[in-house]
């Protein structure tokens, strides 16, 4: 069975766990008797071609708006006459909008713009319903990576419920970081004191700001720790530095930018406690990870992150910073709610799994490409 990817939406390294999905799903495809074609640009048929996939660019220039329309237009179309594949897929919410005779299933990954609209302008509120309103129509079948996204959609879109799959995204698999990784890093990225970690992009959702005066209110007690952020940089980086001096914290909170996976991996296994006071997920990836390594979690309770953590984690409200330094407070000095948190934790993430994700991926896929045949 052949599958064209649509991956138009993707900046390598600027997009979050939506990239981890896609990654980890495509690389498991091919066992599973799928033959998946990247479409993408140069940087990311780069990537995926070193992954062993097969791979075609839509255009000859990298990401910027104005170059995925005509790519969307041109160079997918070109590569779907070509491929003549079973189905088109298209991971990030959205169908292509061009294409003729071709199935699509669409991975929605949240509908924010319902669920959180504060957190985003107008414009932005009115083009997402407009191109949600197109998966719902143009998309043959929907994955919504939780139970949480799978409800917004049919609250807010008249979808045919049958049409609407929940598939959850897996857990980082829990290989053990080696002493010598660790130490490399802690040299590497100057790990000399216990940390909290929050590894997000930098966006209004995220609640970087309100974490900040948490972690202040913190600091008042325990001056021995560090708040460290990763996350690809933005304009909003240089905010996010202005509300850390104002609040004299220049010694004690980094951002890293963004880090490999793999370091991603050894800053949460070190890490005293992941931290993820977000106010709105899809889903909540770097949750799992943390709790397939064993490290404790605070989170918020908004949006599908209370399904995610599996009763695994403090639970705080985002908007009261008061809440999130107590949590911290408890996770830090409480050695047995550690303890606790972490076997929580890791009998949590073994209910989720990419291999799983893939098995319950293919089986939709091949619904699709006999449905298309026998139409």
């Amino acid at each position: 069975m052949r599958i064209a990817v649509n991956l138009s939406y993707l900046r390598t390294g600027a997009v979050g766990g939506s990239e981890t999905y896609i990654t980890e799903l495509l690389t498991r495809l091919p066992a599973l008797g799928v033959d998946p074609w990247v479409l993408g640009w140069p940087s990311v048929t780069r990537k995926f071609r070193a992954l062993g996939l097969n791979t075609r660019e839509i255009s000859e220039h990298e990401y910027s708006l104005p170059h995925r329309g005509m790519a969307e237009i041109a160079g997918l179309q070109r590569a779907l006459r070509h491929l003549k594949p079973d189905l088109l897929f298209s991971p990030a919410n959205y169908p292509a909008l061009f294409t003729v005779g071709t199935p699509q299933v669409v991975t929605v990954h949240d509908a924010q713009h319902v669920g959180n609209p504060s957190a985003l302008g107008r414009r932005t509120r009115a083009l997402r319903h407009a191109l949600f309103h197109a998966t719902r129509i143009r998309a043959a079948q929907v994955i919504a990576v939780s139970e949480f996204t799978r409800n917004e959609l049919l609250a807010a879109y008249p979808f045919s419920p049958e049409r609407v799959h929940t598939i959850h995204e897996g857990a980082m698999a829990p290989t053990a970081v080696k002493d010598e990784e660790r130490a490399s890093a802690r040299v590497k990225l100057r790990l000399s004191r216990p940390y909290f970690y929050y590894p997000a992009m930098l966006a209004p959702h995220k609640a970087h700001h309100q974490l900040l005066a948490a972690f202040h209110l913190f600091r008042q007690k325990h001056r021995e720790f560090e708040l460290i952020f990763s996350g690809a940089h933005a304009q909003r980086f240089t905010r996010l530095e202005r509300d850390i001096s104002r609040l004299n914290l220049q010694d004690c909170v980094r951002h890293l930018g963004y880090v490999e996976a793999r370091e991603v991996a050894i800053l949460l296994s070190g890490a005293t406690a992941l931290v993820y006071p977000s106010f709105y997920e899809g889903f909540g990836l770097p949750l799992l990870d943390a709790m397939s390594l064993g490290t404790p979690v605070v989170s918020s309770f908004c949006g599908s992150l209370p399904e995610v953590a599996g009763g695994a984690a403090l639970l705080v409200d985002p908007r009261r910073p008061e809440q999130i330094a107590a949590a911290l407070e408890r996770v830090a000095m409480d050695h047995e709610l550690r303890r606790s948190l972490r076997e929580k934790g890791l009998s949590a993430a073994s209910r989720f799994s990419w291999d799983k994700c893939a098995l319950q991926t293919t089986a939709l896929f091949k619904k699709v490409s006999v449905e298309n045949n026998h139409a």
